[in-house]
């Protein structure tokens, strides 16, 4: 049996102009009702407020997404769901 072993990745802060505004690289898994296996993405954003509303947006692009779930790290940022009603 062969077992990878991978580093945890440590938090980015990118620098993104000259002001010094910095990001944060967050993880977005996208739970698809067509798939069992959710959707991986990576996203640069500012801040948690940010990556939420990027993440609603993303959710709403298709009716077959059911849910994102954000993390930065292994820092879980929350989770996303559509309303079902």
């Amino acid at each position: 049996m062969f077992v990878l072993s991978v580093p945890l990745r440590r938090r980015r802060r990118l620098p993104t102009s000259t002001f010094g505004v910095s990001v944060t690289t967050y993880t977005l898994y996208v739970h698809d009702g067509r798939y069992a296996v959710p959707t991986l993405l990576t996203v640069d954003m500012r801040d948690d407020e940010g990556v939420r509303v990027y993440a609603r947006q993303y959710l709403e692009r298709s009716p077959h997404y059911r849910s994102v779930e954000i993390w930065d790290d292994e820092r879980r940022v929350g989770e996303l769901k559509l309303d079902q009603t």
